[in-house]
């Protein structure tokens, strides 16, 4: 937390005291029987109640303004606190004080503690409980968690320390081992002590938020509030003056206590960073002991002569700045973020960075109401942003997944108008047969692709088509005929042929290849060669080269010398 003080001397500010009693106040109690002690957590209010006789304790509900009882028993309960729906409270139940505790959720009731010995003023943090013990003689600080259910003893002074409080890892509180009270603390992580105050006077009921511990101090020779800074070791003032101003509570920049410089005491607040202070109520009687959650604050208040509880919202009189950056809440639409106020540039983020109540203004081009930053992957397409509907080919709804088009083929095969049960292929893979009427549907095709689509039956002819397939249903018809008997021989002819081709190549006897002659030497050799014919030289008959006479004419042929 950033604040504005002055270490080490007397801090001088000029403040503008502001009177805003009766604007936003509530009353929260109208029972005239004493309800005290009050505290709260975000919408709920907790305190003790003496409407039955005894105190218990109650509670109240902010937005349903609802009043609800915690606790109640014929023994007293009193000084409640609460965290989250754990509420804890003192109890005497068991003729001593112990601590127990309520959870608002489960509607179940805690022991805290069991000792035979006094136990009180309790402080609760998330899961741990912290108070003041009586067992070892004197006032020791211990602790419990919620969670484990295991106690633990945080000091072992023989002094007394009292009034804890507690904030994350930090428990601080009252110590009297100097023989006057200081403040001192503890770390439950690290688990070291180490004081924070060393006046020669009192500091007293000690508060802590965050990194700053709030504390009533008697140095000016009345009560004052002080402050210290755990991150820079800083010690400051808060308030001081002639009155006394006591039971300090704390909300980041914001210190509240009762002050009586009006004669009784009243209400007063105090923005640690901007210096201005204001008075929360004045009336007649009493009003103390406030506490302080966000920009309610709640007390006990004594204007009717009996204690009721009252509260008041300081939303609207405080200012802060607690980023820095020149600008406070409501013109600043997140006082924790140095570079969100008005006037800065915006910038594509999810935020609204120039508090002008839009988001990323500018960067929605194709205004479907989705920025770049915020998921549109296509911000000059208004139909392109995420959760759109997203059809076939793109990527729509810019999840970085694309929904393929698709078509549906519905064949059809028949024969002589009648279907018939096909075996149906699609570029060579077998895609099922078709029904009895012939039909068959092949989904979930590509689209903007060619498909070759054949059928076949045994005895039928078979067909063969080529389709591009678009969007939605595409039917293909085949209408195939039975094979014929002609058909069957057209098919066998020309396979017999070639079966006496392979045959007669396979068998007949190659020709003796002789060596190449002459042309006149061939010419010569086939005159040669060519076969005379005999005649007898008588009767002119051909006759045969054997023969000694002629058996047409009778002539002697050839003797023993001769031939004719």
């Amino acid at each position: 937390m950033k604040l504005h003080y002055q270490a080490g001397g007397v801090l001088i500010i000029l403040v503008l005291v502001m009177c805003v009693e009766g604007a936003l106040e509530f009353q929260i109690t109208k029972d005239r029987k004493n309800q005290l002690y009050p505290t709260l957590y975000k919408d709920i209010v907790v305190w003790q109640d003496e409407r039955s006789g005894n105190y218990d304790i109650y509670g109240y509900n902010l937005v349903t303004q609802r009043e609800f009882l915690i606790i109640t028993d014929p023994s007293e309960q009193g000084y409640p606190v609460i965290y989250g729906d754990i509420v804890i409270w003192v109890d005497e139940r068991n003729g001593n004080l112990d601590i127990y505790g309520y959870d608002l959720a489960t509607g179940r009731e805690i022991e805290v503690t069991l000792q035979k010995s006094h136990q009180y003023y309790p402080a609760v943090y998330q899961n741990i409980v912290v108070w003041e013990d009586w067992r070892n003689g004197n006032l020791d600080i211990y602790g419990y968690d919620l969670t484990t259910k295991e106690e633990f003893q945080i000091t072992a002074e023989p002094s007394d320390q009292e009034y804890p409080a507690i904030y994350k890892d930090i428990v601080v509180w009252e110590d009297s081992r100097n023989g006057n009270k200081d403040i001192y603390g503890y770390d439950l992580t690290t688990k070291e002590e180490f004081q924070i105050t060393a006046e020669p006077s009192d500091q007293e009921y000690p508060a802590i938020f965050e990194d700053i511990v709030v504390w009533e101090d008697y140095r000016n020779g009345n009560k004052d509030i002080y402050g210290y800074d755990l991150t820079t070791k800083e010690e400051f003032q808060i308030i001081t003056g002639k009155s006394h101003q006591k039971h300090p509570a704390l909300y980041k920049n914001i210190v509240v206590w009762a002050d009586d410089k009006n004669g009784d005491l009243d209400i007063y607040g105090y923005d640690m960073i901007t210096g201005q202070k204001i008075l929360i109520v004045k009336h007649r009687g009493d009003q103390k002991h406030p506490a302080l959650y966000e920009n309610i604050v709640v007390w006990e208040d004594w204007r009717y002569g009996y204690p009721d509880i009252y509260g008041f919202d300081l939303s609207s009189f405080f200012t802060t700045d607690n980023d820095g950056d020149g600008y406070s809440p409501p013109v600043d639409c997140n006082d924790s973020n140095s570079g969100i106020h008005p006037g800065v540039e915006e910038i594509c983020d999810g935020k609204d960075n120039d508090c002008n109540g839009l988001i990323d203004e500018g960067f929605d081009d194709d205004n479907d109401g989705y920025t770049t930053c915020g998921g549109d992957c296509d911000d000059s397409n208004s139909r392109i942003h995420p959760g759109a509907e997203e059809p076939c080919g793109k990527d729509y709804n810019c999840d970085g997944e694309v929904v393929p088009c698709t078509g549906t083929l519905k064949i059809s095969v028949i024969c002589e108008g009648t279907g018939l049960k096909a075996d149906v292929y699609i570029n060579g893979e077998y895609k099922g047969e078709t029904d009895a009427q012939g039909g068959l549907i092949i989904p979930d095709l590509k689209a903007g692709t060619s498909y070759t689509v054949q059928v076949e039956q045994e005895g039928y002819t078979q067909q063969e088509h080529t389709v591009e397939i678009e969007e939605g249903t595409i039917p293909l018809d085949f209408e195939i005929e039975k094979e014929s008997s002609i058909h069957v021989l057209l098919f066998f002819i020309p396979a017999i042929g070639l079966l006496i081709v392979v045959f007669i190549l396979k068998f007949r006897k190659p020709k003796k290849e002789k060596a190449p002659r002459a042309p006149a030497e061939e010419k010569r050799r086939k005159k040669e060669e060519k076969p005379q014919k005999l005649t007898c030289p008588f009767c002119k008959n051909e006759i045969e080269e054997n023969w000694v006479s002629c058996p047409y004419c009778g002539a002697r042929l050839k003797d023993d010398t001769k031939v004719y």
